[in-house]
């Protein structure tokens, strides 16, 4: 294979792993924001599934027995309905995020619902959307450095909207190992733990000895929040949170910020309520959660809560990678 030209910021040869709805409607809106036409229609994904056998992995899911035999009567093949099933299941899926994300969707769907169209103006709430995107598919993104610069303004983002979630008056920091993280949380983890324990009233019970002088990680926790109620007792309303941009990985890292995992290091008088923000769109095309038993006693923030939270800050996050975002937006492929 030849190198990939060094004007390209994405390379969207690759398709999803799996045939899970939301992560297509992703690489539907990837393909759509950087085509030539600036579209994609149901007949796109079409072709895609019949031309790469790869995408033809989970066709059964998408079309019953019952109405594939009932296709079979107006002439049709089995394989052609499947294909035809799984269009229109993303389409209404990307129907839906049209609906819930309004005036921050950078696409429009077409009167018949069978082309989704970029708009031609994209603005700066369009942008927080194509943000959470390349988030949750920086495997596209052909740079490294490009592809950290999105995990760590991904903490920054959460970070804000986990402050717009808290009331009034609360604390919320960075605590993850993060190219922006200059603040209290900084340095050393073994400090830095220490640091968090004294700020909630609290005792280290950690050893010391297993704190490595060379460790300047986050033990698991990338933001923390918490409500003081003034009095300088401890015992007050904690968030943990966790970000994770890996679609393999986050339900493995949701406990990394848990209690259960803190307790060896923190006492606590109050457990905190552990969070996990996620840029993924974790919906089905109704808006319940995509695979609810993967959430394991933790508030999941996903791209929907992200963008409701931070509808009235999105301005106020400078520290976004708007050069990289223009970069994606002004990338041109042909579909096929």
């Amino acid at each position: 294979m030849s190198p990939m030209p060094p004007s390209l910021f994405l390379a969207l040869e690759k398709f999803p792993d799996s045939s899970e709805a939301h992560l297509w409607a992703d690489y539907v809106e990837l393909r759509c924001l950087t085509d030539l036409d600036l579209m994609i229609a149901k007949s796109d994904i079409q072709a895609y599934v019949q031309k790469r056998k790869d995408l033809q992995k989970g066709l059964g899911d998408y079309a019953s027995d019952d109405d594939i035999e009932s296709e079979r009567e107006n002439g049709m093949y089995a394989e052609d309905i499947k294909r035809a099933a799984r269009a229109e299941d993303l389409f209404k899926h990307l129907e839906y995020r049209a609906a819930v994300f309004d005036n921050f969707y950078p696409f429009a769907l077409s009167r018949d619902g069978d082309i989704l169209r970029r708009r031609r103006r994209v603005t700066s709430k369009h942008k927080l959307y194509v943000f959470f995107l390349l988030c949750s598919n920086s495997r596209h993104i052909i740079n490294r450095q490009h592809r950290n610069m999105f995990t760590d303004t991904f903490e920054i983002a959460s970070m804000v909207a986990l402050k717009r979630y808290l009331p009034k008056g609360a604390e919320v920091h960075l605590f993850g190992t993060n190219s922006f993280n200059k603040g209290r949380y900084s340095g050393q983890l073994l400090k830095k733990c220490k640091c968090l324990a004294t700020d909630l009233g609290e005792r280290f019970v950690g050893k010391a000895s297993e704190f490595p002088p060379n460790d300047y990680g986050d033990n698991g926790l990338d933001v923390v929040g918490w409500m003081p109620f003034g009095d300088n007792t401890k015992g007050f309303l904690l968030v943990f949170g966790q970000c994770a941009c890996s679609g393999e990985e986050w339900p493995k890292k949701q406990h990394s910020s848990s209690a259960s995992h803190w307790r060896n290091a923190v006492t606590f008088t109050a457990p905190p309520c552990n969070m996990a923000f996620i840029p993924f769109f974790y919906r089905r095309n109704a808006g319940e959660w995509h695979m609810e038993r993967k959430i394991d006693e933790t508030v999941l923030i996903d791209r929907l809560r992200l963008v409701k939270l931070l509808r009235s800050s999105y301005k106020t996050l400078k520290e976004l990678p708007y050069g990289l975002i223009n970069k994606a937006i002004s990338q041109r492929n042909s579909l096929i």
